[in-house]
């Protein structure tokens, strides 16, 4: 049995950090697995198909001809959509994903993503690196438990509010003497970097936590 998520959260289209009172539910039938070849716990299924929005698959932007932009929404932060027409005066026609039709500035939209950017690991590689875009790859690996993504030299967590099985001691394994281009995101991973570097160099390590 699967573990349950709390669905309150916007399917961005919108904001995607925010959460309702409530606590996720979970199932603990996998929580003492031990993971198989994946830095991502067990119960957890990257393989899953991805949610549709207004009937196109997130993320489905390669190769349909059609140019997907993310626009400011005042419920939703963000919703995205494509571009139908270029109107006169810099302005443009987007079809948006939750069915709507906005008539809006060029100057104000950000592009999104190609799909293979979906649930980056590193934020840096995004072929557009925008708010828009930050917050949907960070949205998106959230909903698959995947709390911990790097950006750059940075390594961002989103808070689970409840435990995953993922600070074990066939994790810590996984993570000892391995670079960061080996594994996945992970506050291991950080850790490994400094205590190596603190061995090989001889000089003093620090980690910032803000």
């Amino acid at each position: 049995m699967g573990h349950l998520r709390n669905r309150s959260l916007t399917n961005l289209s919108g904001s995607v950090v925010s959460r309702s009172d409530s606590a996720r539910l979970r199932s603990n039938s996998n929580r003492n697995s031990t993971p198989a070849g994946t830095f991502a716990p067990q119960f957890i299924s990257e393989d899953d198909e991805p949610p549709r929005l207004g009937g196109i698959v997130e993320g489905e932007n390669d190769f349909s001809g059609k140019r997907y932009v993310w626009l400011r929404d005042p419920t939703t932060a963000f919703v995205r959509g494509w571009i139908v027409q270029d109107l006169p005066e810099g302005r443009i026609l987007v079809q948006c994903d939750n069915g709507t039709q906005q008539d809006v500035d060029a100057d104000a939209i950000d592009k999104v993503n190609p799909a293979k950017f979906d649930k980056a690991d590193d934020m840096a590689e995004l072929t557009h690196l925008n708010e828009p875009s930050v917050i949907h790859n960070l949205h998106m690996r959230y909903q698959a438990d995947l709390i911990y993504t790097y950006s750059g030299l940075f390594l961002v967590t989103v808070n689970p509010y409840c435990p995953l099985p993922i600070y074990s001691r066939e994790y810590i394994n996984m993570y000892r003497g391995r670079s960061r281009e080996e594994t996945k995101p992970h506050i291991f991973a950080m850790a490994d970097h400094a205590f190596r570097n603190l061995i090989e160099e001889g000089t003093n390590q620090s980690i910032l936590v803000t």
